[in-house]
């Protein structure tokens, strides 16, 4: 069941840098779903993220969050401009 992060906005990231690399996606995509699992659920989440394999407009890449209490959850992230990327919950 695919289920997006309901918080944010439109399900978008906007990066700040004005050249982005492939570590800006990884840790932005991990600082949020952090803080907005925290937000929604009051849990606290380890995430960790793949790094894209570049910054390409569509290059995809998964991240996987771990609870407290050992459970696994998986989101996808993608690149959808040069500076914002959209996360997706996938379970």
């Amino acid at each position: 069941m695919n289920k997006t992060l309901i918080a944010l906005a439109a399900g978008l990231v906007l990066l700040g840098a004005c050249s982005n690399d492939e570590t800006d996606f990884k840790k932005t995509a991990e600082k949020t779903i952090v803080s907005e699992w925290k937000k929604q659920v009051d849990e606290d989440l380890t995430v960790v993220c793949a790094s894209p394999s570049s910054t390409a407009v569509g290059t995809t890449f998964d991240c996987e969050g771990t609870s407290p209490d050992n459970t696994v959850y998986t989101f996808q992230a993608e690149i959808t401009k040069k500076d914002e990327v959209t996360i997706t919950q996938t379970g």
